[in-house]
């Protein structure tokens, strides 16, 4: 037997609890669409049996111990990286059972399990609806369930759409220590607890669904009961609307500053009359307790018929709730993704390699309402990628913004001006212009600086597409003498007889000492992010920031991180400066009005001239990617207050000292109170840890107490983060197994440090809390400190230029 969901795609769940493998075959996924298999391996992990996954979920696992390795039997081959690339034909994934123990259910194999579907199943099938382990109506039968949503989950995320769910509340309590206590007290009594799960779909469009019996409800409402043990769901206020004034429950609602129509609460959750508005999509999903219990139970036996007692053995959660979060995701993405296929609309992608940590996607979930998607192509890949009719139109960056002109039908002129194309048009009669949004975007970003370009002297570094039209932009702007930066001489021969760079003139990186009189320097490279985050363009040529006496700003066309060492060193030199944010908004606001102007969806979101328009996105945008590091001296409670305030913002939490641990199996403790290794051993090994994580993006970071000590190690911490200082009296500063604290004393330590903490850190705050202390309890007082420093985070990205 097999059971089936979905009308645009199809998923089909076969196999039994007991069988010797489960799986789903799925149809009508997007050919051509690439996932991660690795990041579907860590999805179903989430879901899988067994004491692992944090206390809770360790708490309420059952004993079961399933490793759920997927395994492709058709529909993916090999691509890049690691990646599966979805084929035409149906795909079938299957995982092999492994830990069954179907002896543990003989002694009840003619009885009625209460709770369980059995009632139904033999009244339907008669006792061969009676299946070893529950069968097809089994929990085991959500882990095929996450290898279709797992997929769709990824296809959505592409498209900037997050589905997110969490424990609202286990046998009544949504206090964590509480939920240990309850789950703790249902096993000793041989019982088990239901719960409450909330799922919040972020990035969503409106406009999906339809009236009655279309409606979005109904749609997410089907896909979330296909998981056993839903018994309940309610969108928004739910049945709490029921309880409300309809001027309670009404959400108002007004223009933004992008034109869009937001309302000022949710308790539509994000659907009135069957059809998505844009705002997030928010339900609650009821769970039932666990039916399988070892307590004593009265039911009946269909081969006596006779009345009996009945004690459920073998092993089985204490509650299914923490498992079954991931499964809602899945099956959320599952009805979102066949949604969507409905009314796709029109899509659109970015082309470039790397484009991993593009912010592009959120802008333009920001500025429209169509898919976008970020690909990572390289170039003998173009042509391929560029034919997919299902994209409208494209953005392309780094390196192909010249590869890709050769694949046009048509160029607009400053694209043939500049031989560099950003921006791609499919026509409606199929061809493909080519245009470049970048010049525009680039004249935004230096004129809402204020600083003066016509007749000053400004130094380009680089040579590539970028290069050209911040040129152009330059020349338009009518620069006084605008010098193009390369090491390459072949380029910069070949430069000097290019029409794009009329009007520039060329040096080496040698030659900077020559041109110290400039105003305005402008790094157009790539270097600094990716494989050289943590480098800057000027390294090793012989000439720094403070050789140059009149620059009054400097400028990086990176965005991402948004501090480069380019725009640290800078800042040292006490030069003002500005990274590419602004470029990115800019040319995307044009990129819009281009496809939208094509394809007739209006007559355009966003308004490059609009300063408030332009603000509210980058905000928006910086809000997402900046993390917040906490820096401060050992013992100053930085974990603890980055764990709790990563809850509170919905961000993954990062403990430096414990990714140093993983990665090296020692604690950095450990080293520092080795007499023959200390600090000479340890800083550098922290160093490496230091740069991995603060490359990534919107995470809550705890750095260890001597984290800032090393140069580099700032630049790493600056550079895509808001830093904060945590100080502490000395009086209350922990020096349990910590080494230096107790050697020197933090007296020392704080006198050697913390003027380092100062310098590394954008604001300071005092934690003078004893949390838990007087007559608070420990958690509503950490809770209080997190969510003043996460407005203090937040006011901070909001006054940023």
């Amino acid at each position: 037997m097999s059971s089936r969901y979905g009308s645009n795609i199809n998923i089909e769940v076969f196999g039994e609890s007991h069988s010797r493998e489960i799986g789903v075959v799925m149809r009508n996924y997007p050919a051509g669409a690439t996932f991660d298999p690795e990041e579907l391996q860590l999805f179903l992990d989430r879901r899988s049996p067994g004491k692992k996954g944090g206390a809770l979920r360790s708490a309420a696992s059952t004993g079961r111990n399933e490793k759920d390795r997927v395994i492709f039997r058709s529909g993916v081959e090999e691509a890049d990286d690691g990646m599966l690339r979805i084929g035409d034909g149906e795909i079938e994934a299957v995982i092999v059972n492994g830990d069954m123990r179907s002896k543990d259910y003989g002694s009840f194999r003619s009885q009625i399990r209460p709770g369980h579907a059995d009632l139904g199943a033999y009244l339907k099938y008669g006792k061969a609806g009676l299946k070893t382990g529950g069968g097809e109506w089994s929990g085991r039968m959500t882990a095929p369930m996450c290898i279709a949503g797992g997929i769709a989950l990824q296809l959505l995320g592409k498209k900037g759409i997050e589905i997110r769910g969490s424990i609202a509340e286990i046998g009544g309590s949504s206090d964590e220590q509480e939920i240990q206590s309850i789950l703790q007290q249902a096993a000793s009594e041989k019982d088990s607890v239901g719960g409450i799960i909330q799922c919040v779909v972020k990035g969503f469009p409106g406009g999906v669904g339809d009236a009655m019996f279309q409606g979005m409800e109904g749609k997410i409402s089907q896909a979330v009961f296909g998981v056993p043990a839903v018994k309940g769901i309610q969108f928004g206020s739910g049945f709490a609307c029921a309880r409300m004034r309809g001027s309670e429950n009404n959400d108002e609602y007004y223009f933004g500053d992008d034109g869009r129509i937001y309302s000022r609460t949710n308790n539509h959750g994000g659907i009135t009359g069957g059809i998505t508005t844009g705002m997030d999509i928010l339900f609650q999903v009821a769970m039932k307790p666990t039916p399988s219990i070892a307590r004593p139970q009265h039911t009946v036996n269909i081969e006596t018929g006779q009345d009996e007692i009945m004690e459920i053995k073998g092993r089985h959660d204490v509650c299914i709730v923490p498992r079954a979060v991931p499964v809602i995701e899945a099956v959320t993405a599952l009805a979102l993704m066949d949604a969507l296929m409905d009314e796709s609309g029109l899509d659109f992608a970015l082309l470039g390699d790397p484009v991993e940590h593009s912010l592009s996607p959120k802008l333009h979930g920001l500025i429209g309402n169509y898919g976008y998607e970020k690909i990572r192509v390289e170039k003998d890949q173009l042509k391929e990628i560029l034919s997919d009719q299902r994209f409208k139109g494209f953005n392309v960056t780094s390196p192909h913004k010249r590869n890709v002109i050769p694949l046009m039908d048509e160029l607009s002129p400053e694209a043939e001006r500049l031989q560099a194309v950003n921006t791609v048009v499919r026509t409606r009669d199929g061809r493909l212009v080519g245009h470049n949004t970048d010049v525009a975007g680039h004249m935004r970003n230096l004129r809402d600086t204020g600083v003066t370009v016509k007749g000053s002297k400004v130094l380009v570094l680089g040579t590539g597409g970028a290069a050209s039209a911040v040129v152009e932009g330059l020349r338009q702007m009518k620069a006084g003498k605008i010098l193009v930066v390369t090491r390459d001489p072949a380029r910069m021969a070949k430069a000097k007889s290019d029409p794009a760079w009329k009007g520039a003139g060329f040096c080496s990186y040698d030659d900077l000492r020559r041109h110290t009189d400039a105003d305005i320097m402008i790094n157009a490279t790539p270097v600094g992010m990716g494989a050289t985050f943590g480098d800057s363009p000027l390294d090793g040529c012989g000439t720094s920031f403070s050789d140059f006496k009149d620059l009054k700003l400097v400028e990086d066309l990176i965005y991402d991180p948004a501090r480069t060492k380019f725009i640290q060193d800078a800042e040292k030199a006490g030069t003002r400066t500005v990274n590419g944010l602004g470029m990115l908004i800019g040319q995307g606001i044009m990129s819009s009005r281009l496809w939208m102007e094509e394809w007739s969806m209006g007559t355009g979101r966003g308004d490059n001239d609009d300063p408030e328009l332009m603000k509210r996105i980058k905000t928006s945008l910086r809000l997402d990617q900046l993390s917040l590091v906490l820096v401060g001296m050992p013992g100053s409670g930085k974990s603890s207050v980055a764990r709790r305030t990563a809850k509170v913002m919905d961000r993954e939490f990062v403990d430096t000292d414990k990714v140093f641990t993983k990665e090296f199996g020692e604690a950095p403790g450990q080293i520092l109170g080795d007499p023959e290794r200390g600090e000479k051993v340890m800083r550098p090994m922290e160093s490496k840890v230091i740069k991995e994580v603060c490359s990534g993006r919107g995470l809550v970071i705890a750095t260890g107490g001597g984290a800032v000590l090393r140069p580099e190690n700032r630049t790493a911490i600056r550079a895509n983060s808001v830093v904060v200082y945590i100080s502490r009296p000395l009086s209350m500063l922990s020096v349990k197994n910590r080494p230096l604290s107790q050697g020197k004393g933090v007296e020392k330590l704080l006198k050697e440090r913390g003027w380092i903490y100062e310098k590394t850190a954008d604001f300071k705050i005092h934690n003078k809390n004893f949390f838990g202390g007087g007559k608070g309890s420990y958690n509503r007082d950490i809770n209080d400190f997190a969510e003043y420093l996460s407005e203090r985070f937040r006011e901070y990205v909001e006054d940023m230029e």
